[in-house]
C-alpha cells in the first residue's frame, strides 16, 4: 500500500499510521510534469492504475469513491532492457505502449566515455556540497591517472556506479587531488566480455587496443609500469598511447 499511497494518496483513515488524508504525486503534479524512475518496479496492478490515469486525465485516492483531475505530462524511465520487462511482464504492455510517445534511449556509459569527465567532476561538487564530515572546502581535482582508471572501466552500474565510486573517495576522506590509489572499482569486467557487446557488433582493431590499454591501466590501479609490462609494451609507448587517448577526449 505503501507505493499506491504514495502515488495516488488516500483518504483519512485508510491509512491508520499516517493519520489525515495525504495528497499523493499524481496530485501533487497538477498540470506540471510527473516522472517516475524505474517504472518496471511498480507492481502490476498499480501500472493499470496509473494507465487508467493517463488515459481518462482523472484518478481515485484509496478509499475515496470520487476521482481527482490529473492533467500532469508523464516521464518514465528504467534501465532495465524493455525487451526483457516486456517479456517476463514486469512491465505492462498497454501501458509501456501509452507511454512510449516519445522515447530516448541513452547509451550506457561504456559507449559515452567523454562524459566521464564531465559527469565525475559534476558528481563531487554535488557530494563534497553535501559532506557535513569534512572540513574541505574546494572540490578535489581528478588527477591524470585518476582519470585513466575512470575512462578505463566498463561501468557496467552506468552512471550510478559513478556515483558510488566518487561517492567512497568523499566518505573515505579526501586530499585536494585524487589519485588512480584513492578509488576503488568493484566488479571489474574485462573489454573483451561478449555480454559488453551486441552479437552483431564489429569492433574496430585500434577500438580494441585501447581498451585493453586503458584496462590495465585501470586494473592495476594507475600502475603503468605494470600495465605496460603486462601488455608486453613499453612504458614509453604506454604514455603515448595514454596522451592521444586523453587528446581524442577533449
Amino acid at each position: 500500500m505503501a507505493i499506491g499511497s504514495e502515488l495516488f494518496g488516500y483518504v483519512p483513515g485508510i491509512n491508520p499510521e499516517e493519520g489525515g488524508e495525504q495528497g499523493g504525486l499524481l496530485g501533487y503534479a497538477k498540470e506540471g510534469t510527473l516522472f517516475l524512475d524505474e517504472i518496471p518496479a511498480l507492481p502490476s496492478e498499480l501500472q493499470a492504475r496509473l494507465l487508467g490515469a493517463i488515459e481518462q486525465r482523472a484518478f481515485r485516492p484509496l478509499g475515496s469513491a470520487s476521482f481527482q483531475p490529473f492533467g500532469a505530462r508523464v516521464l518514465a524511465a528504467t534501465n532495465q532492457d524493455l525487451e526483457s520487462v516486456l517479456r517476463d511482464g514486469s512491465l505492462r504492455k498497454d501501458l509501456y505502449y501509452r507511454l512510449n510517445v516519445i522515447s530516448i534511449c541513452v547509451p550506457p556509459l561504456r559507449e559515452r566515455k567523454r562524459d566521464i569527465s564531465l559527469l565525475a567532476c559534476h558528481i563531487l561538487k554535488r557530494l563534497c556540497s553535501n559532506n557535513l564530515q569534512n572540513s574541505a572546502t574546494e572540490v578535489p581535482v581528478l588527477s591524470r591517472d585518476a582519470m585513466e582508471v575512470l575512462m578505463g572501466h566498463e561501468w557496467p552500474g552506468n552512471v550510478r556506479e559513478l556515483e558510488n565510486c566518487l561517492e567512497r573517495v568523499v566518505a573515505s576522506g579526501y586530499d585536494q587531488v585524487v589519485h588512480a590509489k584513492d578509488i576503488s572499482l568493484d566488479h571489474r569486467l574485462s573489454i573483451l566480455d561478449p555480454k559488453l557487446h551486441s552479437k552483431d557488433q564489429i569492433v574496430p582493431l585500434k577500438e580494441l587496443e585501447r581498451h585493453a590499454i586503458l584496462r590495465a591501466v585501470s586494473a592495476n590501479d594507475g600502475d603503468k609500469m605494470t600495465a605496460a609490462r603486462l601488455l608486453g609494451i613499453g612504458k614509453t609507448t604506454l604514455y603515448r598511447k595514454l596522451d592521444r587517448y586523453r587528446d581524442s577526449q577533449l
